[in-house]
């Protein structure tokens, strides 16, 4: 009787850290339709039509809200830089002009609205940025002027949410005494840069090991990567050598190479294809190994 050999995967360094310092990543959102900055009055009406956005006095000290949707920071990241830089629409500076700036405590902000107080009854981060913005002399400048104090705190506080996923819509709510007139949607509306680090980034094998009959199948080894990279390729090397095995039992022999992971991309697959023979043999065993994970390639 012939006796059809399994050919067992040992799997080693299950987990591989990424080498070097964490992975850097940044994004600027512009808005992206008009119900997406919103200018709530002393009364509660709320506006989504204005042709600028008065931070914060017109009529009555307001309540500003700003939408920014696809936020790709994913939740298990550092943010390390936040800000919102706006475009003066006007050069009426009323002073003092003392802003205060937090983030709406969702998951995923919704849209404004124009029901009664839709901005101001939003829940908000505890954490808070204080900013007051020197007088805005030229319109049309869009600068270091127009340009908010950092606003990481506030934003780490809504990604490291439980319920925040990346891709997900913030909200940034906007009070204080004051005035800086800025550009809304219709004009050049304001554009929220965020720059984040990736920790815990690692490459592992899907499972710690598995076994596929000698005949001519091919042997497919689950390699993952977690989290995914959202701007960047990840690539890891890999090599299999024999244990009990030898150059008679599979192919490519040897095998070598390097996997990818693009943006997005969780998982790809090392393949070894057991050779069929008819030799009365017992299980027999080879070793795969995962080595020098790479900086991201930036795409």
């Amino acid at each position: 009787m012939v006796v059809k050999k399994c050919l067992a995967i040992v799997t080693v360094g299950i987990l591989f850290c990424l080498a070097g310092e964490a992975y850097s990543e940044s994004q600027d959102i512009p808005l992206s339709q008009a119900s997406d900055d919103a200018e709530e009055s002393a009364s509660g009406s709320v506006s989504l039509t204005s042709s600028d956005l008065e931070l914060v006095q017109d009529t009555s000290l307001q309540t500003v809200g700003i939408r920014f949707r696809g936020v790709n920071i994913p939740q298990s990241a550092r943010v390390t830089k936040a800000y919102i830089q706006f475009t003066c629409d006007e050069t009426r500076n009323l002073n003092p002009c003392d802003l205060v700036i937090q983030g709406q405590a969702a998951d995923d902000a919704a849209t404004f609205a124009t029901s009664p107080r839709n901005v101001s009854s939003r829940a908000r981060t505890a954490a808070m940025v204080n900013w007051s913005p020197p007088n805005w002399s030229r319109v049309g400048d869009a600068g270091p002027d127009q340009r908010t104090a950092d606003l990481s705190q506030v934003i780490q506080e809504i990604v490291g949410r439980d319920g925040w996923v990346q891709g997900n819509a913030l909200a940034i709510i906007i009070t204080g005494t004051g005035a800086r007139v800025a550009q809304a949607y219709g004009g050049a509306p304001a554009v929220l840069h965020l720059e984040w680090s990736v920790h815990d980034c690692v490459v592992g094998f899907a499972q710690a090991e598995g076994s596929g009959p000698e005949d001519g199948r091919t042997i497919s080894i689950e390699v993952q990567l977690s989290p995914p990279m959202s701007a960047s390729t990840v690539t890891v090397d890999y090599a299999v050598t024999n244990l009990t095995t030898d150059s008679r039992d599979y192919t490519p022999h040897p095998a070598s190479g390097r996997l990818s992971f693009p943006p997005g991309t969780t998982s790809q697959a090392i393949r070894i294809t057991p050779r069929a023979d008819a030799d009365p043999e017992g299980d027999e065993q080879f070793k795969v190994t995962l080595s020098n994970p790479r900086e991201p390639v930036w795409t």
